[in-house]
């Protein structure tokens, strides 16, 4: 597609260009890039993330099967309760456990997940990684690491035995996009 018909140069020298839209500009339209399937599906969890009530961490996940976008989910309260950025936090060891898991919340639409890859905006905690494997995901990618605790470490372990006894129950990949 024409993005630029060059039209030649005006008074000072400067080129002069015919843009898509019919107008005359010094300017060169620049060149559209169409986003690649791992920035829209990163995109899209961090739109979910958005919604988040739980200031604390604001974590989007969506999940894909075949370039679809199958399920998404945010974290924030149980439905019907007062979410924290209205009654505050309920903190037990450290965590706020008012609100329920962006990957939580995914896996209860109901959705078949197997085979699925999830996208999310930060790395998932010990019981949501146990939650995405036991309901059938292939692959997690995430933005940030949630925290750098036990949970990864546990993660790993389940990661590289898996590879070690000759198959991958599930491949964890950090996004690398913009």
């Amino acid at each position: 597609m024409i993005k630029n018909v060059y039209l030649g140069h005006g008074g000072y020298g400067q080129p002069i260009y015919l843009r898509r839209d019919g107008t005359v500009s010094e300017q060169a339209e620049e060149e559209r890039q169409r986003p690649s399937w791992d920035e829209t599906f990163m995109a899209v969890a961090e739109v979910m993330a958005r919604r988040s009530t739980c200031d604390r961490a604001q974590v989007g996940a969506v999940a894909v099967l075949g370039q679809r976008l199958i399920a998404e989910g945010y974290n924030g309260a149980l439905a019907g309760m007062p979410h924290c950025d209205e009654v505050g936090h309920d903190m037990l060891d450290g965590h706020c456990v008012r609100a329920v898991h962006a990957e939580q919340n995914l896996v209860t639409q109901n959705v078949d997940l197997s085979g699925a890859t999830v996208y999310t905006t930060h790395s998932a905690c010990w019981p949501c990684f146990r939650l995405l494997v036991a309901a059938g995901v292939d692959e997690i990618v995430y933005r940030v690491p949630y925290r750098q605790d036990e949970d990864t470490t546990r993660i790993a372990a389940v990661v590289n035995a898996s590879v070690k006894r000759g198959f991958r129950i599930i491949q964890l990949r950090r996004y690398k996009g913009r």
